[in-house]
């Protein structure tokens, strides 16, 4: 009876259990497939859990640190407790066989060129695989930023489209009174409604490619959802900025990481040097002999030393010449790189600061432009219902207003996607 009772219960116990562990991922996956809208901030934050190019970066961060502190354990004091049976000859020249024994042993590395090169070139390993992490935070948040501009420029683009279509089908209906009433001709007729009928399909199509750039974000999210989300923000005018180009080149994650091979590289030469120096170890051990495995009135024995190591031949001062100039080789090709790199880099953000004014520019015009050609619809409309204006003009007047709508709103997406460019460059991460 008791263990009738006894299994339900544990069974119970352990169906709790699991369901406490897996409950905080629960919610993390509900936090996409349930959610009706997604704000910047949470994507964010899907996207460092999730997506998979982030989560390998931090991996080889955590692996660079873990080699960094194995290269330290290798200059750390040795110590080794020993124990055993030995029999020899020399138990001859002895009163009693001393064949058992147990010790302890010591030693310390007080000076291993090769294990102190090792040690800093672990360490600019680490340093290296920082910026690294760095650099893949600052590319999986580009990705991030421009699948989610792409998807709400999606999402204004139908609002758009809706609104070109209601102009559309307004003036489809106006025209369509005019013709009845004798005032307008069929082909002119027909045309009005052939341009409401292409506004429906820009809708359409519109939707289409939401359905694409929803898609699209969920790659760089990392995760799989079952729902139609939407994007809850608006595509708004970026604040212009001024850059100390020099400062920020310094800055970049492009020229960190050359900067750590450049100083790799430096301690690649000084390691190189090993076969030329050489090393000091101090030892020493305590421990007893005896005839018998419980070292029962046993002898005790000691020692102490210290050792001077100079390699000669294999991996000596023979190979020393040809390490160094293979080293000093792989210098000479990082200096070149970290200068390569930094002219580049400069020149991007030159580059994409200069789009980003032009794009500040552009979209001030379309303002300017969009005000204008609301102004003159307005009036269109009133002189082409007063007879005062022919219907290739009105129509002209009208494309002009869903031109400038379609290019202002284009001209904000555009300057958000090079400000994300230049965000990238700089190495604004995830967290940032």
């Amino acid at each position: 009876m008791k263990n009738i009772f006894f299994l339900p219960v544990m069974l119970a116990i352990f169906l709790c259990a699991a369901n406490s562990i897996s409950a905080q991922e629960n919610r993390d996956n509900q936090s996409l497939q349930s959610a009706d809208t997604l704000t910047w901030q949470q994507c964010v934050g899907i996207a460092q859990k999730n997506n998979q190019q982030y989560k390998i970066a931090q991996a080889n961060f955590e692996t660079a640190k873990s080699s960094y502190n194995l290269a330290l354990n290798k200059y750390s004091p040795s110590a080794n407790l020993q124990y055993g049976y030995q029999r020899s000859n020399y138990d001859n020249l002895t009163d009693k066989n001393l064949d058992w024994s147990g010790s302890v042993n010591v030693s310390q590395n007080l000076f291993n060129w090769e294990a102190i090169s090792s040690i800093r070139i672990q360490k600019e390993n680490l340093n290296l695989a920082q910026a690294q992490l760095r650099q893949a935070s600052a590319a999986v948040r580009y990705s991030l930023r421009t699948a989610y501009l792409a998807m709400l420029y999606a999402q204004e683009n139908i609002d758009l489209y809706k609104n070109i279509y209601d102009i559309r089908k307004k003036s489809a209906d106006m025209i369509r009174l005019q013709y009845e009433g004798g005032n307008e001709s069929k082909g002119n007729t027909m045309r009005a409604d052939a341009l409401a009928f292409a506004a429906n399909n820009n809708i359409k199509n519109a939707e289409g490619n939401l359905v694409a750039a929803r898609q699209n974000l969920v790659v760089v999210l990392g995760r799989e959802q079952s729902n139609d989300f939407m994007i809850k923000d608006e595509l708004n005018v970026i604040d212009a900025k001024t850059i100390d180009i020099n400062s920020a080149v310094e800055t970049a994650p492009q020229i960190i990481i050359s900067g750590a091979n450049l100083r790799t590289a430096e301690l690649q030469v000084s390691s190189s040097k090993t076969g030329i120096l050489p090393s000091l170890t101090a030892s020493g051990s305590v421990g007893l002999q005896g005839d018998n495995p419980a070292l029962a009135d046993g002898q005790n024995f000691w020692d102490i030393g210290v050792l001077l190591s100079y390699p000669v031949f294999s991996g000596g001062i023979t190979a020393a010449k040809e390490n160094i100039d293979i080293a000093k080789s792989a210098l000479t090709q990082s200096q070149q790189t970290l200068a390569q790199q930094y002219l580049a880099v400069k020149a991007q953000l030159q580059s994409v600061l200069s789009a980003i004014d032009a794009d500040l520019n552009t979209i001030e015009s379309n303002k300017l432009l969009l005000a204008s050609a609301e102004q003159m619809d307005k009036e269109a409309n009133i002189e082409y219902l007063s007879g005062l204006m022919d219907f290739q003009i009105w129509q002209s007047v009208e494309q002009d207003l869903v031109n400038y709508k379609s290019a202002y709103l284009s001209s904000i997406y555009n300057a958000n996607t090079d400000e994300a460019s230049r965000d990238n460059i700089l190495g604004l991460g995830l967290g940032d």
